[in-house]
């Protein structure tokens, strides 16, 4: 699945796409302009960081392990002070973390490992685009398929985009990096870098299908979300749909503390107080939802 209009051209990157003009499910579609998802930003070239800072790009948020941002560093700090960075590893602090907490995850079953075993990193995140500066936001890892398209279906989620347009988001990438990293690695067997971007259909539905409203302060990123990615006619509906889910979840949630005698009981807890930092991930992702 190749969308040429949908590329942005940053020489050399592959796979960089803005996630504005999606269907949405109340008929509107989200904003063009306001996030962007790329592959490494170490590939560009002097014309490629121009491109970027003429396309508007206010912050960029780099997935990345330490490891990998050593080895090819981001040419956004040197190059374009005036853009905001920041580097947040998704998948654990390192590499060699992930692969002891991930073991051998079979590539249909990876985005529900990343949602089990990363939500405080996942919380960073989200937390991080919820706190930018409202101009164009661009996040990143190395392809800009894993990490970057679980990001890319979540922010969408959060903004009420339609599911086939969710899926056909997160299958883009491989269509746009297969001839590429064919020609890059030409010396590299064919049939194993066509594996490595395979998008499975199951990793298509498990984006599609979790809720996030499962995670912690889901309420407040959605409410975000659609600050950024949608028209502000949508804003005030986002909000009063967080704050009808945060009720019952405040007025039913308890907690066990523990008594002098050594015993438990059960308590109230207080009604949960948004983030300032995590009131911008649904406001994002709805502020990117325009009607266009």
């Amino acid at each position: 699945m190749h969308d040429p209009k949908r590329l942005l051209h940053f020489p050399n990157l592959l796979n960089a796409r803005d996630l504005g003009g999606y269907p949405t499910v109340d008929g509107a579609h989200t904003r063009w302009r306001s996030l962007v998802r790329a592959d490494d930003l170490s590939q560009l070239t002097a014309e490629g960081v121009r491109a970027l800072a003429d396309y508007g790009i206010e912050t960029v948020l780099d997935l990345r392990w330490p490891e990998e941002a050593a080895l090819h560093p981001s040419p956004v700090p040197s190059g374009l002070p005036q853009v905001r960075y920041q580097r947040i590893s998704l998948l654990t602090h390192t590499e060699d973390e992930w692969r002891l907490r991930s073991r051998d995850v079979v590539k249909e079953l990876w985005k529900c490992e990343v949602l089990e075993h990363v939500r405080v990193e996942l919380h960073h995140v989200l937390s991080a685009i919820a706190a930018a500066p409202a101009g164009p936001l661009l996040f990143h890892c190395v392809a800009g398929k894993d990490r970057t398209g679980l990001i890319a279906a979540l922010l969408l989620a959060l903004a009420d985009a339609e599911p086939q347009a969710i899926a056909r988001d997160y299958a883009m990438s491989s269509a746009n990096l297969r001839d590429g990293y064919l020609k890059r690695y030409a010396q590299a067997d064919p049939q194993r870098i066509l594996e490595a971007l395979r998008c499975p259909r199951r990793g298509h539905t498990t984006c599609c299908s979790f809720s996030p409203r499962r995670a912690e302060c889901a309420p407040t990123w959605r409410t975000s979300a659609c600050r950024r990615m949608r028209s502000s006619a949508c804003v005030g509906g986002c909000a009063e749909a967080a704050a009808r889910q945060e009720a019952p979840i405040a007025a039913g949630a308890e907690r066990s503390v523990p008594t002098r005698a050594g015993a438990t009981t059960r308590s109230r807890r207080p009604p949960p107080r948004a983030h300032a930092s995590s009131r911008g991930a649904r406001g994002r992702a709805c502020a990117a939802r325009g009607r266009s």
